[in-house]
């Protein structure tokens, strides 16, 4: 049993090594500058909603998460077209890390999936989210769809490092020198 728990922490450690853990979207200043309204809804509600996701960001990054979930979410009521706004309120249910947060952050990643099927960063976000829940291979086949969207070079071999880490877990295996 020791065994298996310090191989799981060996697992755990190579798997987000390098990583960055989970990407947020886009920095406020590339939302902000975006040149053109998507098209969905109301252009009042987009110019609204991105000063909400902003302030979330914004709250986010000092440690107040559930100011910052409530921001995320309040964007989303106004704009619910925007990928970008449900990636950052995974990111952030995530941070926060309380009781039934992943499945929250899983429900958003999936949402934004629905309008940014090719996105590499939301399934990757997804992928590590199922991966903090021990469903490996729920977590294999998001970062497995996130290398098949074409990645830079590096983030496909970090993508491919971290499968190979969820295969050896799902095996038993003992972590080789490379992961």
């Amino acid at each position: 049993m020791l065994d298996k728990l310090v191989l799981t922490g060996v697992l755990l450690i190579s798997f987000f090594a390098g990583s960055g853990a989970f990407a947020q979207s886009p920095p406020v200043t590339e939302v902000s500058r975006a040149p053109i309204f998507p098209g969905k809804g109301k252009e009042a509600d987009w110019k609204k909603a991105i000063k909400l996701y902003q302030e979330g960001v914004s709250l986010g990054s000092t440690g107040s998460l559930s100011d910052a979930i409530t921001d995320m979410k309040s964007a989303i009521e106004i704009y619910p077209f925007e990928p970008v706004f449900y990636n950052g309120l995974a990111v952030e249910y995530y941070q926060r890390h309380q009781a039934g947060d992943f499945p929250l952050a899983e429900k958003a990643l999936r949402k934004a999936l629905t309008m940014k099927p090719k996105s590499a960063m939301l399934w990757d976000n997804l992928g590590k989210g199922l991966f903090e829940q021990k469903q490996y291979a729920k977590a294999r086949e998001a970062l497995t769809n996130a290398l098949h969207c074409n990645p830079p070079a590096a983030k496909a071999k970090e993508l491919q490092t971290n499968i190979d880490t969820i295969d050896q877990l799902m095996k038993g295996a003992k972590p080789t020198a490379a992961s």
